[in-house]
């Protein structure tokens, strides 16, 4: 640290890593935690609410796969083309599995492939508009939420996910 201090330009400060949108508490821009990871969260779409009072549900971006797609194809699927990403694999990182009541023939459950994407390049202004409302939230955010509204065990498993 000492030796790459010495290589900056003399009277060069660098910038706060705490931005106006931490202090107002700003989840819709990813600028804010410029010391942590921050992963796009978006209200759940394929969730009914039971009444116009009740608070959204938020998941990562989520879609089905269709017929003859790949789950790395679908994974990119969900986002804007204008928000260019990085993917370090084409490979799942984590799978979940939800049992249904009264699933259809030759299926028991849900599950939900899980892929890492880095925001390569773009602005987080074109998520808004194409998906309406959205959160940059970070690794004790999520795991804090998810323990809300899942538990303790969803709240551990994306804690370790993340």
């Amino acid at each position: 640290m000492h030796l790459y201090a010495e290589q900056l330009p003399e009277g060069f400060t660098p910038a706060p890593r705490r931005t106006e949108a931490d202090q107002t508490g700003d989840t819709a821009t990813h600028n804010r935690k410029l010391d942590e990871r921050l992963y796009l969260m978006l209200p759940d779409k394929n969730r009914k609410k039971t009444s116009d009072d009740e608070e959204d549900r938020w998941v990562f971006p989520t879609t089905w796969i269709q017929d003859e797609e790949t789950i790395f194809s679908a994974a990119k699927r969900t986002i804007p083309s204008e928000i260019r990403c990085w993917y370090p694999s084409n490979q799942p990182c984590a799978v979940d599995i939800w049992s249904v009541q009264d699933p259809p023939e030759g299926y028991f459950g849900i599950k939900t492939f899980f892929l890492k994407m880095y925001l390569d390049e773009g602005d987080d202004e074109q998520i808004n508009i194409v998906n309406g409302k959205h959160a940059w939230l970070n690794r004790g955010e999520i795991s804090e939420y998810f323990g809300k509204v899942h538990g303790h065990n969803a709240s551990r498993f994306y804690h370790y996910l993340l």
